[in-house]
């Protein structure tokens, strides 16, 4: 059995605390320590906790929080003994009781155990009503699975051997065609021959081989007759395929004529695709592609987008920078900002003016994690509304300050299997931990950032203030009964996608954030 410490004192010196040398500071693995022991620690370069040996940096001791919940908790417990504190006679009087209370405990001990019995056998009658109902579950679940052989399974095979009854008709049609197409070749060659050496011979050679020749033209005639005798079945599967080419080739006709005529006019093409609120033609001809026309989601500006023929162009002091537009499903994604132009052929909005579509009260980023050239899959982080850690967070997104989260490896994945999980990132600067600073000033905690401690949510760094204030912390497990101080944003989608990274990789650091943006729009489903 381990041994009981007094909260009040320093595991390491067991020292009290006090409010001067050695006041509690809490590390990162929230174990707690006297500032002396802190200092000692970073004197001797030895920046890992005493106890479960998790790193933390600091360079000095006042870098690390003030528990000031364990400074609460000892002048709470001192002013609690001052209070119950026994006076000269108190003694005596506590005596004269006890014998009371003894009594007292025996005769309440009877009435303890039969409550105490009473809710075992709640319990028992629970867990009985429990069982009774996965038991039904399993009989309708067996119930089911019989329906399903015998009503189904039947129907099933029955549709799968007409299927393969009906590809088996197809291809004695398509011997049949095939003997039938190298002996009317051949009846041709021979008839072209008599012909050929007919006209080169006499008169009288003419006469003498007229037999033959009717024959050879009575034998043509026979072969045609061939056609005629084909089975309903064989005559059936020709005419629809011949239907179902036809119509494929129509289809795909006028898609060309669609998306690759630039001279013929509205009139003259039949629309592709229902529902179409704007044709690629008319962007092509009048430029009207605004914001809200891409906000709209048109199946001929999806086509765009699935071509990557979207860009948003952002001119800052002389430079000019773009990010594509992606769609994928039913999101619009915004990526960040880089250093070239877009294609020659592309479609250009203004960034600001995009910017416009985002609703600051539900800002969507993402992030897209990769990991040895693989993707992983994107997080869907929505952000706190009017807030500096998330706006501070969305810039790093979009790359509208030139920083950007792209290309940043994740740091550390920490408490791995317990209430404290999560996966620290963020440091564009250094990609080592020891860099990110805010572009917004000024970040505080507490606050509009208290929320509860629960699987998704987003936190900003802690220590260090501004300096590291890009950095963030995702929480991939609940903590209840516990409170984030700094928290700006969750994990709306794609939680799973980083918790599968943290088991299977060890090293959490192989893990990039590949790519970075907003979420544009999305569908109402989701």
């Amino acid at each position: 059995m381990m041994a009981a410490f007094d909260p009040r004192e320093c595991r390491v010196c067991n020292e009290e605390f006090d409010e001067e040398g050695r006041r509690p500071r809490t590390l990162t693995c929230s174990h707690h320590f006297c500032t002396n022991c802190i200092t000692k620690l970073i004197n001797n370069h030895s920046k890992q906790c005493p106890f479960c040996r998790v790193e933390f940096q600091a360079s000095s001791a006042g870098d690390v929080m003030v528990n000031h919940g364990v400074e609460d908790f000892i002048k709470f417990l001192s002013n609690k003994e001052a209070e119950t504190s026994p006076g000269p006679n108190q003694h005596s009087q506590e005596h004269s009781f006890a014998a009371e209370k003894i009594d007292n405990g025996t005769k309440d001990s009877g009435a303890t155990n039969r409550n105490l019995l009473v809710d075992y056998q709640n319990a028992e009658t629970r867990i009985e009503d429990c069982i009774q109902s996965l038991l039904a579950l399993k009989t309708d679940l067996q119930n089911e699975n019989a329906r399903i052989e015998v009503e189904l399974l039947p129907k099933i095979n029955e549709l799968m051997v007409e299927h393969k009854d009906a590809i088996q008709s197809l291809e004695k049609t398509q011997v049949k065609l095939a003997s039938q197409l190298k002996e009317a070749k051949d009846k041709k060659r021979h008839l072209r021959n008599a012909n050929d050496s007919s006209s080169s011979t006499k008169f009288k050679e003419i006469v003498s081989k007229k037999d033959r020749d009717n024959r050879d033209y009575s034998a043509a005639e026979s072969w045609l007759e061939l056609f005629k005798n084909l089975s309903p079945e064989d005559d059936k599967l020709i005419r629809k395929t011949k239907k179902v080419c036809r119509s494929t080739k129509e289809k795909v006709s006028v898609a060309i004529e669609v998306f690759s005529s630039k001279d013929s006019s509205d009139d003259d093409v039949s629309p592709v695709l229902d529902n179409a609120t704007i044709t690629l033609r008319e962007l092509t001809f009048s430029g009207q592609l605004t914001p809200q026309r891409l906000q709209e989601m048109s199946e001929p500006v999806k086509a765009l987008l699935k071509q990557r023929k979207i860009y948003a162009i952002h001119y800052d002091k002389g430079i000019s920078r773009s990010a594509k537009f992606t769609i994928k499903g039913d999101y619009l994604y915004l990526h960040h900002l880089e250093n070239k132009s877009p294609p020659g052929d592309a479609y250009t909005l203004e960034f600001r003016d995009v910017l416009s579509l985002v609703d600051p009260s539900s800002t969507l980023t993402f992030l897209e994690l990769s990991a040895g050239g693989s993707t992983l899959g994107r997080l869907h982080v929505l952000l706190a509304p009017d807030t500096a850690r998330a706006k501070n967070f969305a810039l790093l997104c979009t790359g509208e300050k030139h920083h950007c989260y792209a290309n940043t490896s994740l740091l550390w994945a920490r408490h791995k299997g317990q209430a404290m999980e999560g996966v620290w990132g963020g440091d564009y600067e250094m990609d080592d931990g020891e860099g990110g600073a805010a572009l917004v000033r000024g970040l505080t905690t507490g606050g509009e950032y208290e929320r509860p401690w629960t699987a998704g949510t987003v936190e900003g760094l802690w220590w260090k203030g501004d300096a590291q204030g890009a950095q963030f912390l995702i929480y991939t497990r609940d903590n209840p009964g516990k409170v984030c101080e700094r928290a700006f944003g969750v994990v709306e989608r794609g939680l799973g996608v980083l918790v599968r990274a943290i088991n299977r990789y060890p090293d959490i650091k192989q893990v990039k954030v590949s790519d970075c943006g907003l979420v544009i729009h999305c569908s109402a489903s989701h």
